[in-house]
């Protein structure tokens, strides 16, 4: 072959397959992202290049792309709107505006994806381009504080329910990051998990400022933030204040005035004694006064009864701890206390429930409410009756109706399918067993679906139950048992000092407590 052959053949055939022209056609890259929060309205551009060569003859088309399919979200054709095209979530939610953008009212989560605007003009394509919008979600955060089996303080910040995978930092009270360590976990519902871990004593060097340390969680591209600060007073004792301590303040503040005027009287009173002895053997008893006050000075004038408060307080502080120890002695020593507080198999049919509200929502469900709680209770039932036996086990020997620990377990693992194979959590990884008690605050007891298990969880609730009967003396034992459910998920801590019918707003979806208590009810007339 001759060399202009080569160059004619290389040219002609062999160049095309090294050149690759660029596509032209779908899918069309994404121009622009836009984030919105829930209930905002949001407008999507679409962009030509020339408005006043499209002007007549034009048929405006806004498509929502999910994979392979697509829903109509707006068609225009010569300035008129098709409403009956349109898909049936976008009614009287999408509406044109002047240069072809969108203009979507009240977003919500399910709008998230991307949106494709096409121009057309007869049967060719002017225009194309794709807009992507995140509605983000956001969720309370809850920081505190714990002691590890090596007396190391640990700071933990978690939460759940966002969207998208938020930015977690933790920062000194001058917001310098201290580097801590953040897990993330996503559940089937899309929505983002996560706990981050802050060994104080190992910061202590690096940490400035006057000791606070500061949970950060943002939304990447938005201004949405949450901030929530907790003092690790030097390391060693956290200083958040909670209702025991406030009792302790509340009891100084009382007494110490008393104390004051009280030793003032007994100074008075001896005082008198030596001036004026006759005078108290004629009045008949001034020796009763003084045997009397004899007795008091011996114990230290008062000093006893302080003590007594105190040895009250600490064994308050001792329930109400979230470290493991504390709380599980706690439950030991109080069965009799949870009997007073739940006295026994409370009538689960009475108690007032809203149901699930968001949890049914991120499960898709198209109920809300008591119906949607009865539902994912149905759903578990089949795998609940293999713990049938253990769960009435233990609900007799706490005096827990069973069906509210049915339904504790349905909501928590349902029924033991969300566990992993060494037992923990597949969206958890920190919560163990059918009842999901966090390794962090309790230690592991027995197999994840032993009595022995669910023995802790229900213990751990009967002593929630007690706090509840004792920081809320006028509520009913139904009130009292609904707060410590809140509790079991969100921590006494949170709901102490709630009222009433605000204690599921600090639980995931703000509807734990309604919730299990509506999928019990259920349980409580299907054999628990």
């Amino acid at each position: 072959m001759e060399l202009s052959d080569f160059y004619f053949f290389f040219f002609f055939c062999g160049f095309p397959l090294f050149y690759v022209p660029r596509a032209t056609g779908r899918p069309v890259p994404i121009s622009l992202t836009v984030f919105a929060r829930p209930g905002e309205d949001v407008v999507l551009q679409c962009s030509p290049t020339s408005l006043a060569s499209l002007s007549s003859n034009l048929v405006v088309e806004w498509l929502r792309v999910n994979g392979s399919t697509q829903l109509i979200v707006l068609i225009l054709r010569d300035g008129k709107e098709l409403v009956k095209e349109k898909a049936q979530q976008y009614v009287k939610r999408s509406v044109p505006t002047e240069d072809y953008s969108l203009k979507l009212l009240d977003v919500r989560p399910a709008d998230n994806g991307t949106y494709r605007c096409v121009l057309l003009k007869g049967a060719k394509e002017e225009h194309s381009e794709s807009v992507s919008l995140i509605v983000a979600q956001v969720s309370a955060v809850n920081i505190s504080t714990y002691t590890n089996p090596s007396s190391e303080l640990i700071v933990v910040c978690q939460s759940s329910g966002w969207y998208p995978e938020p930015l977690v930092s933790l920062l000194d009270s001058d917001r310098k990051d201290l580097h801590a360590e953040t897990e993330s976990s996503v559940g089937p519902d899309g929505l983002f998990s996560f706990r981050t871990l802050l060994h104080v004593n190992r910061e202590q060097a690096t940490l400035t400022g006057n000791g606070t340390v500061l949970c950060r969680v943002k939304i990447r591209g938005m201004d949405l933030v949450e901030e929530k600060a907790i003092d690790v007073g030097g390391g060693s004792i956290p200083q958040t204040v909670g209702s025991h301590q406030l009792v302790r303040h509340r009891f100084l503040i009382i007494c110490s005035p008393l104390l004051f005027v009280f030793i003032v009287f007994i100074v008075w009173m001896f005082w008198r004694k030596k001036k004026q002895p006759l005078e108290q053997n004629d009045t008949g008893d001034g020796s009763g006064d003084g045997s009397e006050l004899q007795k008091l000075s011996q114990t230290d004038a008062g000093g006893g009864a302080a003590n007594d408060g105190a040895e009250m307080d600490n064994k308050g502080e001792e329930v109400a701890d979230e470290g493991a120890e504390a709380l599980d002695e706690s439950a030991k020593v109080s069965v009799t206390e949870a009997k007073e507080a739940d006295e026994a198999y409370v009538d689960v049919m009475k108690m007032e429930t809203t149901g699930a509200s968001g949890i049914a929502k991120a499960r898709r469900l198209s109920v809300t409410g008591v119906e949607a709680s009865h539902r994912l209770a149905e759903k578990d039932l089949a795998e609940m009756l293999k713990y049938r036996e253990v769960i009435l086990a233990v609900g007799k020997a706490r005096h827990i109706h069973p069906a509210l620990i049915a339904a504790i377990i349905s909501r928590q693992s349902q029924a033991g399918t969300s566990l992993r194979s060494d037992g923990f959590g597949k969206f958890d990884s920190d919560s163990f067993g059918l009842m999901q008690i966090n390794r962090h605050y309790h230690p592991i007891k027995g197999g994840p679906f032993s009595r022995e298990h669910v023995d802790q969880g229900v213990a751990l609730l009967c002593a929630l139950i007690h706090i509840m009967k004792r920081e809320n003396q006028d509520w009913t034992r139904e009130q009292h048992i609904k707060g410590a459910l809140a509790c079991y998920m969100a921590g006494e801590d949170k709901v102490i000092g709630l009222k009433y019918e605000d204690v599921d707003s600090v639980t995931p979806y703000c509807d734990f407590a309604n919730d299990v208590i509506a999928r019990a009810q259920w349980f409580a007339v299907h054999d628990f």
